[in-house]
């Protein structure tokens, strides 16, 4: 390569071409069809060799002649990484576009807009049997505290038990597959995030305040045990309706009153609005409860998935369950070379690089994807019991304190605003009907 240096620029840099293409062949030909995974990490190396050699020799060409060879070796460098792709087997060519994320990220898709076709279709013109109100039904949190503080199963909340026996399976599978509110954590925590890896990792590893949601789901338990249902103020799908029926509709229909004016047939926008025919629509208390749901969503630029990982009452019962889940996130030790990649995109900050913390997993892939050694499989089989910690880091006296928590909580959600008789006054003016006349 020393006699490039020698050579005018242009049959220098046709030269290198010819040299480089050359090499790839010759490497692609010495591969074993057994040996696809290690020939994808050389190729690496060579196209890392083959962008070094670039930037040398193309500063060296004028402007104009530096162009076009840049935008030839482009094609040049896609072509031969063409070649290789089409060496590999078949299954580990189509294992590359059908990933677990990619599945993941599809299923994240289509239950969000589901959730979307809900919250569009709840309007009384629309409704016309639509099962809307299903999210909410399968909503487990929703089942068992409803029980608790009523002994009765109402229609449909038994579907709560199907994400159970899905996370009997496949651990919280709900938390990154399913729920609408993760799946918009996700996406904002992946969109405004320009924090370099080590960042990343940092901000991914396991806290220990991540147990308040333990302490949380505790709380409202005692108190629905105890009469007081109060789970719809943090249950995810609760404030993710709350959200977009009192906040989000009223602004998207507000937006498009504005865009008829400017000229946009209104029967499109009765067809998108969320309550064609209405004017406006103001919402006591819209304020606080767009202010609540902007927090949590903006608390993701400081903790990917802050709400989930540390404030979910729903992702705690899930967690409780998932330990006991038979498919899971296993590291393979001695494949590990603790590069800690895997917590660069770790939803869950599930200490996936030493002792996954199962509790906390949100089965969303991917650690795996970004291992570079295919150290961590999602697997029934072959489990190393010694890498895992199935439980959530709750100690007794954490439990007693949020016990505690909960019994204190109820005598002061009782004098809050009594309705009780003793508050009745005949005194008192009343809206004619709102009581049966004397």
């Amino acid at each position: 390569m020393k006699l490039l240096h020698y050579l005018p620029s242009k049959e220098q840099l046709n030269r290198w071409v010819r040299l480089t293409q050359a090499r790839i062949n010759d490497q692609i030909a010495s591969w074993n069809a057994s040996q696809s995974k290690q020939r994808l990490h050389q190729l690496l190396h060579l196209t890392q060799q083959r962008i070094h050699t670039q930037i040398v020799v193309l500063k060296s060409l004028p402007y104009q002649e530096y162009f076009n060879r840049l935008l030839h070796l482009s094609q040049v460098h896609i072509n031969s990484q063409i070649a290789v792709l089409k060496s590999l087997p078949y299954e580990e060519h189509l294992n590359r576009h059908l990933r677990l994320t990619q599945v993941r990220i599809g299923s994240q898709i289509v239950f969000f807009a589901l959730f979307l076709f809900a919250v569009w279709a709840t309007w009384t013109s629309r409704l016309e049997g639509y099962p809307v109100s299903r999210l909410l039904e399968m909503n487990p949190l929703v089942t068992l505290t409803t029980v608790l503080s009523t002994g009765y199963v109402y229609q449909f909340l038994g579907w709560g038990l199907l994400i159970i026996g899905l996370t009997f399976l496949f651990g919280r599978v709900f938390c990154n597959w399913i729920c609408p509110f993760g799946t918009l954590h996700q996406f904002v925590g992946w969109l405004f995030n320009n924090k370099s890896t080590a960042q990343r990792i940092e901000q991914n590893r396991y806290h220990d305040l991540q147990y308040l949601k333990y302490s949380i789901l505790i709380v409202f338990i005692i108190l629905s045990a105890l009469g007081a249902l109060q789970i719809g103020l943090l249950d995810p799908i609760v404030i993710m309706y709350r959200a977009f029926t009192a906040v989000i509709a009223p602004a998207t229909d507000g937006a498009m009153d504005i865009a008829v004016q400017a000229g946009l047939s209104s029967e499109v926008t009765d067809t998108l609005k969320f309550a064609p025919g209405v004017a406006s629509r103001i919402f006591v208390g819209s304020f606080w409860i767009g202010l609540f749901f902007l927090f949590f969503v903006v608390m993701n630029l400081w903790k990917p998935r802050f709400f989930c990982r540390f404030l979910c009452p729903l992702g705690a019962l899930l967690g409780s369950v998932s330990q006991y889940s038979l498919f899971r996130i296993n590291r393979i030790v001695d494949r590990c070379t603790d590069c800690n990649l895997c917590l660069m995109r770790c939803e869950g900050a599930s200490d996936p690089q030493s002792q996954v913390r199962v509790a906390e997993c949100f089965s969303c892939m991917n650690c795996i994807d970004d291992c570079p050694e295919d150290a961590l499989v999602f697997t029934l089989l072959n489990q190393d019991k010694q890498q895992v910690v199935p439980a959530p880091d709750v100690s007794k006296r954490r439990l007693l304190f949020a016990g505690a928590a909960g019994l204190a909580t109820l005598p002061m959600l009782r004098s809050n605003g009594k309705s009780a008789d003793d508050n009745f006054s005949p005194h008192m003016i009343r809206p004619p009907g709102s009581v049966a006349e004397p």
